[in-house]
């Protein structure tokens, strides 16, 4: 319940007398029977869970925010050479040392005032503002991205910022129906900050695979949304196809191989 801008959390429901299992709060057993009342504030958790054993878990925030990972600087590349080069090879003007860069990736050309950018035949392609291009002219807050790598076009200079290691994953309000309308995904939202390990656990048949490829792309929910670092993830994704993994839960390889 709400008194004034601050939520309390009641237990058992006023209009009941108990609850068939009670609740965990910050790992402390609250009896079915038993009263409880409790200001929430930023972070607490409680779990309510049923006959099966099965928990959900709920945490509580207030709005304030907590402070999240950001990506940690990097020099920015100064745009003053007429040609500048980008790849994974050491006599590239700028070297971005990584296994999704190819060894000569993508070339910046000076022209009327301005760079265009090139892709010279790189393996995992060049995006311009998510969108895979082969030469692009650049204007003022392009965003250009080379396998893990971001560089944002300012004019005389490309700031530059390496996402491989700082992924936040976000969905806001999975939904997802299958044969007469049985619901596979009832409005999931969640959020995966930065260097996070996450463990989706449940019982058979409860829905961990489905959530899962509607996060990674193999199965898109049908309504809501996958943020990648603040971006529509379904609406891109070629652009990151090469920077998230699935693993099934089977093998893939033919059973009846001998090799």
């Amino acid at each position: 319940v709400r008194q004034g801008h601050q939520l309390i959390l009641v237990h058992p429901h006023p209009d009941r007398e108990r609850t068939l299992n009670g609740l965990l709060y910050e790992g402390h057993k609250i009896r079915g029977d038993e009263s409880f009342r409790k200001p929430l504030a930023e972070g607490d958790l409680f779990r309510i869970g049923n006959e099966h054993d099965a928990l959900i878990t709920l945490t509580y925030h207030d709005g304030s925010g907590t402070k999240q990972d950001t990506l940690p600087p990097m020099q920015p590349i100064k745009l003053s050479d007429a040609e500048v080069t980008i790849g994974r090879m050491p006599d590239n003007t700028v070297v971005l040392p990584h296994p999704q860069v190819s060894g000569y990736h993508a070339r910046l050309v000076r022209e009327e005032g301005t760079y265009r950018i090139h892709d010279l035949g790189s393996t995992n392609h060049l995006y311009v503002n998510s969108q895979v291009v082969t030469n692009h002219p650049l204007k003022m807050g392009d965003e250009i991205r080379i396998g893990p790598y971001k560089l944002v076009y300012e004019s005389t200079r490309l700031a530059q910022f390496d996402e491989s290691k700082y992924i936040r994953l976000d969905a806001l309000n999975l939904k997802k129906s299958g044969n007469n309308q049985v619901v596979l995904l009832n409005n999931i939202s969640l959020s995966v900050p930065p260097r996070t390990f996450v463990a989706l656990v449940g019982g058979s048949g409860a829905g961990k695979s489905m959530l899962l490829d509607a996060l990674n792309g193999q199965r898109p929910a049908q309504q809501g949304t996958v943020l990648y670092n603040g971006q529509d993830y379904y609406h891109n994704l070629a652009a990151f196809s090469s920077q998230l993994g699935y693993v099934p839960q089977d093998d893939i390889v033919h059973r009846d191989l001998t090799v």
